[in-house]
């Protein structure tokens, strides 16, 4: 296979400048939880050198690391330390396309009922002119009461001429309007992407740069771009890299959409192998979806959905020797391998074929991790094949908070709705397991998925969704740092507070082992985020005590 930079998108670089760091030495003394060896074994105080730990341990190790001179930051009362939060699956540029004033935000907080829906279209004609498109995202007919969707019927007597484009929540359903019925679902929601706004590159670049900011005030030291090119083709490449010209942010990864590296031959025989670098970004995966969305009714479930006997969803690939095809070449150019994956059909078809894949490239790169994502309905028999696979499972645990009781009443029914997202079966199966937002499907908030792995309180009602997955703390907490590390290729760097890894912390208001499970992200916040030594977050009302005599 050719390989050579000059063949690269001008975006692309196979090396990476990074930033410049301040050299001088820093000791941070008080409660460090530092998840070494995934545990929290707290210690009194951590030093760090630019953008590297140097010590780990006591305050006198921690001097004798950095020097007789070096200035001591001591923790005021009741703050604590712990590794920064990795959420390792997300779509920032859709998720800042999302937030652009011209989208009309149709999201469960706005739309509860039909008739909330119908007053945020009326709003969104009143501004537009006759025949300009209403574009709006967030609609989920599965929070709404009834369950109606959004047909074609109901928004031509909205707005009779206005044609609307709505984006499912879960980003694989779509209602539409125009010459077409209605509900759209996976593949056919493309079909309209061309009426969704053009925004400018000086207007996406600010957005991202802002969605990114938000993250980091929530702890997120690093993220992961499930699908670099779902929103803009190859020109994200160069979206990504301006947006990170600003180096106060958190690190970036990500995979490639399929959509995105096909024609699959040709990108394989004109592009280096990965990982690349563009600008403090790493892309190094390749992202197939093999099923839709179970709130949707689109995941590929085995047994049929409640009260829907002719609906098992969607399997994207129908044979597994086309997605066996697709797969085979990118795992021996040394590609990570990220399959979403819902139900447990496309699950059963994802475990089959990465069998097959892996026994046909013995000599692949055994290091990578490939991934399972979202997980949601899943046999504690497919996690057991999983482990044997060595694959990654990573789920978006606010199914559980937010449509859990949907999941249970409307969806799934009580014996698979209680059980979804499983942590517990991962952490007893020895799993590699992760929690993430997809943002923009939920908010990128750490604490949050910690909480809903530790306690599974669904929001609305305050239930607890299958007491036997609930996990303890510690379990919970290697969910956001040292296993997503793991998942996305930098266990060595980040993910838990270890002499010679990247400086990558958050300083916490409040110690979250005194915390009732379910309530850390109303109780406990975010006062600072540190990435490589540099603070990229400071909350406004903290104060720094630092001691230069030691």
């Amino acid at each position: 296979m050719t390989s050579s930079s000059a063949l690269l998108p001008a975006a692309i670089q196979t090396h990476n400048h990074g930033t410049h760091q301040n050299d001088e030495a820093t000791i941070f003394q008080g409660t460090v939880l530092t998840l070494a060896d995934g545990k929290f074994s707290p210690v009194d105080a951590i030093s760090i050198k630019g953008d590297t730990i140097i010590s780990v341990g006591s305050l006198a190790e921690a001097q004798r690391a950095a020097g007789s001179n070096a200035p001591v930051r001591q923790l005021a009362k009741g703050q604590i330390i712990v590794p920064g939060f990795i959420d390792p699956h997300l779509h920032l540029l859709f998720t800042a396309l999302v937030s652009h004033e011209s989208i009309v935000n149709f999201s469960p907080s706005a739309v509860k009922t039909l008739a909330d829906a119908h007053a945020v279209v009326e709003q969104a004609v009143e501004k537009r002119k006759p025949g300009e498109w209403i574009v709006g995202f967030g609609y989920d007919p599965s929070l709404v009461q009834n369950h109606p969707n959004l047909t074609l019927n109901i928004t031509n007597a909205w707005a009779p001429e206005n044609p609307v484009y709505i984006i499912n929540q879960s980003g694989h359903v779509a209602g539409a309007d125009g010459k077409l019925d209605g509900v759209l679902f996976e593949e056919a929601v493309s079909v309209f992407s061309p009426f969704i706004p053009k925004i400018s590159p000086e207007e996406f670049i600010g957005l991202a740069r802002t969605t990114l900011k938000s993250w980091a005030a929530r702890g997120t030291t690093t993220v992961f771009d499930a699908g670099i090119g779902l929103t803009s083709g190859w020109s994200e490449i160069a979206l990504i890299k301006a947006v990170l010209s600003d180096s106060l942010l958190p690190r970036l990864g990500g995979a490639l959409a399929i959509q995105t590296a096909q024609p699959f031959a040709s990108f394989l025989e004109v592009l280096a192998p990965p990982p690349w670098s563009v600008a403090a970004a790493r892309v190094q995966a390749i992202k197939f979806w093999l099923d839709g969305s179970t709130q949707g009714f689109t995941a590929a479930v085995n047994e049929p959905y409640l009260d829907q006997p002719n609906n098992r969803g969607i399997l994207n690939y129908e044979s597994d020797e086309k997605l066996l095809g697709l797969l085979v070449p990118f795992l021996k150019a040394g590609w990570q391998l990220i399959l979403h994956a819902n139900g447990d059909r496309a699950i059963e078809q994802a475990l089959r074929v990465l069998k097959i894949a892996f026994k046909d490239v013995p000599n692949r790169n055994r290091d990578i991790v490939h991934r399972l994502e979202h997980v949601t309905v899943v046999s504690r028999e497919q996690l057991a094949r999983a482990v044997e696979l060595g694959l990654g499972v990573s789920h978006l645990i606010a199914h559980v908070r937010n449509w859990g009781a949907v999941f249970r009443d409307y969806v799934l029914g009580p014996q698979r709705g209680e059980r979804i997202d499983p942590v517990r079966d991962d952490v007893e199966l020895g799993v590699l397991y992760s929690f993430h937002s997809d943002s923009p499907i939920s908010p990128v908030n750490p604490l949050q998925y910690v909480d809903t792995a530790a306690a599974r309180l669904i929001d609305a009602t305050g239930e607890v969704l299958g007491n036997t997955q609930t996990v303890s703390l510690e379990d919970a907490w290697r969910g956001v740092t040292i296993n997503p590390a793991k998942q996305i290729g930098r266990g060595a760097e980040i993910g838990s507070l270890e002499v010679g890894k990247k400086a990558d912390f958050v300083v916490l208001g409040k110690d979250p082992r005194l915390v009732r499970p379910g309530y850390l992200h109303k109780e406990v916040e975010v006062l600072e985020t540190w990435v490589g030594g540099r603070k990229i977050y400071r909350a406004d009302d903290v104060e720094v005590a630092f001691n230069t005599k030691n």
